[in-house]
């Protein structure tokens, strides 16, 4: 991660807030490096695909998988 990264502004409730901090204590992360290592692992690359527009959406399974 760098700083010309894009960056993202988003509202946590307070709680929220918290839980992320002690993560980050304990796994010895900033908290910005513990909320992108969790949302790594919420949506791995390959589950991904780019959606019209570039909007990323999770993929469904096709009706030969299913």
């Amino acid at each position: 991660m760098s700083r010309t990264d894009p960056q993202m502004m988003i509202r946590v409730p307070a709680d929220l807030k918290e839980r992320i901090r002690k993560s980050a204590e304990c796994n010895r992360r900033s908290m910005v490096g513990e909320i992108v290592y969790t949302l790594e692992q919420a949506l791995p690359a390959s589950e991904t695909e780019t959606a019209p527009g570039g909007e990323i959406a999770a993929k469904t399974p096709d009706a030969a998988e299913a």
